[in-house]
């Protein structure tokens, strides 16, 4: 079993264990772990808008230290106003993620624990150079029509699952793939970047 195959499992595994699988049964179980899997995908997009607030305070930093420091105000002044808009945009991306996280837990009662979960395979993601990325398949795709078991992924990337208008999907061999339809994959950075070229081609 490969690292992305202990992620997903972990995401699956979150779902099995809550609640609503006593009272629901498997298809809600299959519905808990597809909400599940929507929040670890916030979680890795949130980490990666935060690392990018760093790298802009960093970067601003130094480059007001240096306009400062040589008496170029003009210049200092508009990069401030341009550095802390930006970083302004992505606070208001983050918002707009943590808003979207909460609507997701209030609507189909997702809780701390798989909060933690995500959290952590958020980090797991990032500590072993994955990433998570959503694709639309274009019309012109050649996957369109064909069962998951009949295309080929890169060895390292896997499918989490799919959305098909407001139905999301947990994949297996026989889903066939539609166009339009929203495919969320994680693995391997380039694994999955190849199969987001593949899949958007």
């Amino acid at each position: 079993m490969t690292l992305w195959e202990k992620i997903r499992d972990g995401i699956l595994d979150v779902s099995s264990k809550t609640g609503e699988f006593i009272k629901s049964g498997a298809e809600k179980t299959a519905e808990t772990a597809t909400y599940t899997s929507k929040l670890t995908q916030l979680t890795w997009e949130k980490r990666g808008i935060q690392n990018k607030i760093e790298d802009q305070f960093l970067k601003l930093g130094e480059l007001l230290h240096k306009l400062h420091r040589e008496n170029r105000l003009d210049d200092l002044k508009n990069e401030a106003k341009s550095g802390f808009e930006n970083l302004a945009s992505l606070e208001m991306n983050l918002a707009e993620i943590d808003s979207a996280k909460e609507i997701l837990a209030s609507e189909h009662n997702i809780g701390q624990k798989e909060e933690k979960t995500a959290q952590k395979l958020a980090e797991n993601l990032e500590a072993s150079g994955g990433t998570m990325q959503k694709v639309i398949i274009k019309d012109t795709s050649s996957i369109v029509g064909k069962k998951l078991r009949e295309i080929r992924l890169p060895k390292e990337a896997l499918i989490v699952n799919v959305m098909r208008g407001e139905e999301m999907i947990i994949p297996d061999g026989n889903t066939i793939l539609q166009a339009k339809d929203a495919v969320t994959l994680l693995g391997k950075t380039e694994d999955v970047e190849r199969a987001v070229k593949s899949f958007s081609a």
